[in-house]
């Protein structure tokens, strides 16, 4: 997804907060790349938190129960909502949505539950 009006720093602190990491980092962060005025952040599940039945929070199960390291839709929203919260201007544009501000994210968000995992994993 790619995040407009918030800088790196924020945006790892909102990561951190919602429980997850950020892709590609191993024992050192790597820098989010920059693409126009946006940054781009890829999030993953973080593999040192505490697991619940065996899943990491916000964990995405495949078709027959593998876990893997992608972020459920739910994942995403509480990363959303840290930002907004912080930020209710900023943008985020993902694969399913484009939110321009917190109201709009408040008002589009709902509908946006199973349109990309419907399409990736059929039954979630």
């Amino acid at each position: 997804m790619k995040v407009w009006g918030v800088t790196e720093g924020e945006i790892r602190e909102c990561v951190k907060l919602s429980g997850l990491a950020i892709w590609g980092d191993g024992w050192k962060p790597t820098p989010l790349r920059k693409e126009g005025n946006a940054l781009h952040v890829r999030l993953c599940v973080d593999r040192h938190a505490e697991r619940t039945n065996g899943l990491l929070p916000f964990q995405r199960r495949g078709y027959r129960g593998r876990k893997l390291p992608y972020v459920s839709w739910e994942g995403h929203r509480e990363f959303m909502l840290c930002i907004f919260e912080r930020f209710p201007e900023a943008r985020i544009k993902s694969a399913v949505a484009d939110y321009k501000g917190r109201d709009e994210f408040f008002r589009l968000h709902p509908e946006t539950r199973g349109k990309f995992g419907e399409r990736s994993f059929p039954g979630f």
